[in-house]
């Protein structure tokens, strides 16, 4: 039995971009990984997700991701795309992917959010809400996820010569330091969020 699971992360913070990716795991699998308690990303430390990680590519499980950056992400957007379609088109893509891959699955489990519309031939999609709590393919795919858009937030922060900060809040004075170094906030930051406009429209 080999089972799907997506999900995604980045899309409640300001700076970086977004990830999805699609997991998919077979029985013996999907044992060993509850033998290692895995759970959402969010209940797991930073620090302890490269180790997930490492545990699932020993187990050799097979996932794809996708990731957008956040210049690639607002160049989306302004191109009259809003936030959840860029979402539905990147679970597309990596289910897609995935199912290149290893073929079709006995089941698909994405954590619902609002606005879902994914549809890939052959596939039965379930949309369930708090997936990522009670499915393991959803907090693996989680996992992995997170794993990417960590090492995206490193590359950024490199690149800046600071660290980036997770989340939304406390993030208006990094923003404004931003601003006055004459930084291009839009390859570092979402220019959506209303924090985002406020502080750039206070800096006018």
């Amino acid at each position: 039995m080999l089972v799907i699971g997506a999900d995604e992360v980045g899309s409640g913070d300001t700076f970086c971009g977004l990830v999805v990716s699609a997991v998919c795991l077979d029985e013996h699998q999907m044992d060993a990984l509850r033998e290692k308690n895995i759970r959402d990303c969010k209940k797991i430390s930073d620090s302890m997700i490269g180790q997930y990680v490492g545990w699932m590519t020993e187990l050799g499980v097979r996932h794809s991701t996708m990731a957008l950056d956040p210049d690639k992400l607002n160049g989306l957007l302004s191109d009259e795309m809003d936030h959840v379609e860029v979402q539905n088109i990147l679970y597309y893509k990596a289910l897609s992917s995935l199912v290149q891959k290893v073929g079709i699955p006995d089941e698909v489990f994405i954590d619902q959010f609002p606005g879902a519309n994914i549809s890939v031939d052959h596939l039965d999609i379930k949309m369930i809400p708090r997936a990522d709590e009670n499915q393991i393919p959803v907090a693996a795919a989680s996992i992995m996820a997170r794993s990417t858009y960590l090492g995206m937030r490193k590359s950024l922060g490199k690149e800046l010569g600071m660290q980036i900060p997770l989340g939304s809040s406390n993030v208006r004075g990094v923003l404004k330091q931003l601003i006055n170094m004459e930084v291009d906030i839009s390859r570092y930051a979402k220019m959506y969020p209303n924090n985002v406009k406020a502080v750039l429209r206070e800096s006018r």
